[in-house]
């Protein structure tokens, strides 16, 4: 599960860049246009001082009216043919910048199919502007064969300054790209720090707790031994105690067999109470196995999630399989162990009851 969140995450980190990068790139395309924008303004303003210049040849040359005249009604039919051709082009960038964002807001809410269509409109729109450029210059032509040199090159020199002041435009906007580029790499950077760091910190913690848990085995590994030895060591006495004593059958008086008695009765007695304490150093006995057991389940379990985060796949199946056959042998130890124990309790039991027989 942890793995197939790491993935998931991965996969949700790569869908974010690409977003962002597509996104920057229509912030690119709504600042060209902006300028595009202004430099159809520049162009506007550059016709109407030509409708000015005009207009100032019109009253110094009323004296040649006749022979100018149609060649002054050229000139201003061009004009206004220049001038709606640069609205065309005004509305054509407007209705391109409102599909710029649509295709913005589009892209944020994911909706594929109207992007599509959009972008299919974008398309035609720049289409109908390089028509309408097309048009600009084959107007331009016309003005080079009517051999109005100086209008020419005033068109001509105003179109270099434009494009001079867009070349500027845009490095400024390539500048202020890359220093955001560096500024995202920057904030990654600090991200992977940070999500090293926590990894480290994880790690630490895993190693720690694995420690404690291993004293924690050694200790009740003690203290199992600890029990052992005292099981052993009633299981002796007892074994003692049911030895034949010497104590004759055959005697004179009534005092001797009283005393013989009531020196059964005390020993029987005294393996009673030994049995119990068996008991009980049994129970004990199981629950520490039990704690025992705990521990190395959560020793294991701990080491599963630090090959986790460790992404070592193959020591992890490793370790699993090893945890399975740790715990069939724990419960086949634990088995034969209450076996023992009971057939050794059975059997003292046992002996304890022929005492008692003999006794009646």
């Amino acid at each position: 599960m942890l793995l197939q969140q790491q993935v998931h995450n991965h996969y949700y980190y790569l869908q974010q860049q690409q977003l962002l990068l597509l996104l920057l790139l229509l912030l690119l395309l709504l600042l060209l246009q902006l300028l595009l924008l202004l430099l159809l303004l520049l162009l506007l303003l550059l016709l109407l001082l030509l409708l000015l210049l005009l207009l100032q040849l019109l009253l110094q040359q009323q004296q040649q009216q006749q022979q100018q005249q149609q060649l002054l009604l050229l000139l201003l039919l061009l004009l206004l043919l220049l001038l709606l051709l640069l609205l065309l082009l005004l509305l054509l960038l407007l209705l391109l910048l409102l599909l710029l964002l649509l295709l913005l807001l589009l892209l944020l809410l994911r909706r594929r199919r109207l992007l599509l269509l959009l972008l299919l409109l974008l398309l035609l729109l720049l289409l109908l502007l390089l028509l309408l450029l097309l048009l600009l210059l084959l107007l331009l032509l016309l003005l080079l064969i009517l051999r109005l040199l100086l209008l020419l090159l005033l068109l001509l020199l105003l179109l270099l300054l434009l494009l001079l002041l867009l070349l500027l435009l845009l490095l400024l906007l390539l500048l202020l790209l890359l220093l955001l580029l560096l500024l995202l790499l920057l904030l990654l950077l600090l991200l992977l720090l940070l999500l090293v760091l926590l990894l480290l910190l994880l790690l630490l913690l895993l190693l720690l707790l694995l420690i404690l848990i291993l004293l924690l085995l050694l200790l009740l590994l003690l203290l199992l031994l600890l029990l052992l030895l005292l099981l052993l060591l009633l299981l002796l006495l007892l074994l003692l105690l049911q030895l034949p004593t010497s104590i004759t059958t055959t005697t004179t008086t009534t005092s001797t067999t009283t005393t013989s008695s009531t020196k059964l009765l005390l020993l029987l007695l005294l393996q009673l109470l030994l049995l119990l304490l068996l008991l009980l150093l049994l129970l004990l006995l199981l629950l520490l196995l039990l704690l025992l057991l705990l521990l190395l389940l959560l020793l294991l379990l701990l080491l599963l999630l630090l090959l986790l985060l460790l992404q070592q796949l193959l020591l992890l199946l490793l370790l699993l399989l090893l945890l399975v056959l740790l715990l069939l042998l724990l419960l086949l130890l634990l088995l034969l162990l209450l076996l023992l124990l009971l057939l050794l309790l059975l059997l003292l039991l046992l002996l304890l009851l022929l005492r008692l027989l003999l006794l009646l």
